[in-house]
């Protein structure tokens, strides 16, 4: 039985080193929307506070506290 050659076994790291970089890659894309997202959501938030709208607390959402409970 043969044993592979050096080059095939550098290919295969390779190849899974690049598979690791564009998993990172997606992920780092994935937290820089969510990040803008969530930002531009407190921008428009802090807009309406500063036009005399009131905020929900921060312990509730739509009426139901964090303990999902009313």
């Amino acid at each position: 039985m043969t044993s592979p050659t050096l080059d095939s076994t550098h290919d295969r790291q390779r190849h899974v080193w690049h598979d690791i970089a564009a998993v990172g890659q997606h992920t780092r894309r994935q937290r820089q929307a969510w990040h803008d997202i969530t930002a531009h959501g407190q921008h428009a938030r802090s807009d309406d506070v500063g036009r005399g709208m009131t905020s929900p607390p921060l312990d509730c959402t739509h009426g139901r506290t964090t303990s999902g409970v009313a």
